[in-house]
């Protein structure tokens, strides 16, 4: 790990309180009106690539997993992984009919992780990774380990540089970034 990449920023905000209020805030709100992203094309885009063995790292409420779509009459092995126990308590409450596994880990460490995965999402979590997309590759490294042959590594993230934002993506980006919670000012498609 680079010892100087302060990763509590983009996951402190994850209070239990905002926990109650994320899916509204931006699953409904900043996913449709900023973003332009809808979050039931990003469902689909998820049951598009998970499988039954599958690595959720950067969790938030865990509203992808629960409404996925697995494999039918197979076992679920599921890890959830990520930095804040708070997303991590309320989504072992969410998905216990998964049973997952709840792991606190620091994406940018060793994962150490003794299973391997068919399918990593990764949602929205690098535009909240401090540091610059040379720095995040080594999360990208580090999921990389625990990925099966002929895995996939999927998820999305929201860009900050070189995109035209609509009046309120514009606010959002330059609140969030100047809080710390994203650090994307410098992630573009490249």
């Amino acid at each position: 790990m680079n010892s100087k990449i302060d990763t509590s920023f983009g996951q402190a905000i994850y209070s239990k309180f905002l926990l109650m209020f994320y899916n509204f805030i931006v699953l409904r709100i900043s996913n449709r009106f900023a973003w332009k992203c809808s979050t039931k094309e990003q469902l689909k885009f998820f049951n598009e690539n998970i499988t039954n063995n599958h690595l959720d790292a950067g969790i938030g409420t865990g509203y992808y997993i629960d409404k996925c779509k697995f494999l039918d009459n197979q076992k679920v092995n599921l890890t959830l992984i990520d930095l804040n126990q708070n997303c991590l308590d309320y989504c072992k409450k969410k998905l216990v009919r998964y049973q997952p596994i709840c792991l606190k880990r620091d994406l940018y460490e060793d994962l150490s992780l003794s299973s391997k995965y068919d399918s990593i999402s990764i949602n929205y979590v690098l535009h909240c990774l401090p540091g610059t997309f040379n720095e995040k590759e080594q999360v990208l490294i580090n999921l990389k380990n625990c990925l099966n042959i002929n895995g996939v590594i999927f998820g999305s993230t929201i860009l900050g540089k070189n995109e035209k934002p609509n009046f309120l993506a514009q606010k959002l980006l330059n609140l969030y970034n100047n809080k710390r919670i994203f650090s994307n000012l410098s992630d573009d498609k490249e």
